[in-house]
């Protein structure tokens, strides 16, 4: 299930992204008020779902108030973007530096956490974090060559398709243009 909201919320992700414009600093202060009364249904479901065992067949009701959740954080932080633009240049780029590796934070990150969860915390925590966030930023580089690679070998199989596309369409010698 916990895959499924990390899908939902690269989809949401770019949904938002798609529509940044729409959203980009529309001050709104219902949203910040929707997003902390989700976030607290949020926690206190969680809460009860963990205490009283009779109501845990219901959790599912906590995904669909996580997405909710999710989706007024994004209306809310889109609107705030001005203030976030005059945040500090480190804090700034740190946040990107994490926007760009999210996806690979997400492929990375069930392999190394149950190899380190039996550290003492916070140990844990911090060998967990770092790990992650090397092992993502290293699997963005591959990536980002191998993309890279591709879009290459593909925009030359493109162009020699094209190429044939026109000679024939031209009725030019084919040996001349092979």
């Amino acid at each position: 299930m916990i895959r499924f909201l990390f899908f939902q919320s690269m989809l949401m992700g770019l949904y938002f992204r798609i529509n940044h414009t729409k959203y980009l600093n529309n001050k709104n202060t219902s949203n910040w008020i929707f997003l902390t009364l989700a976030l607290v249904v949020y926690f206190g479901t969680k809460l009860a779902f963990v205490r009283f065992e009779q109501i845990s067949e219901f959790q599912i009701i906590n995904h669909m108030i996580l997405i909710i959740s999710l989706y007024y954080m994004f209306k809310s932080f889109s609107s705030a973007n001005k203030y976030l633009v005059n945040l500090p240049q480190i804090v700034r780029k740190f946040s990107s530096f994490l926007a760009k590796i999210t996806l690979q934070i997400y492929a990375v990150q069930y392999v190394i956490i149950p190899r380190f969860a039996h550290i003492i915390f916070p140990l844990n925590w911090i060998v967990i974090t770092s790990l992650i966030v090397i092992s993502a930023y290293i699997l963005y580089l591959v990536g980002t060559k191998v993309s890279d690679y591709l879009q290459k070998l593909v925009d030359g199989l493109i162009s020699k398709i094209n190429k044939k596309e026109v000679c024939l369409d031209e009725k030019v010698d084919v040996d001349r243009c092979f």
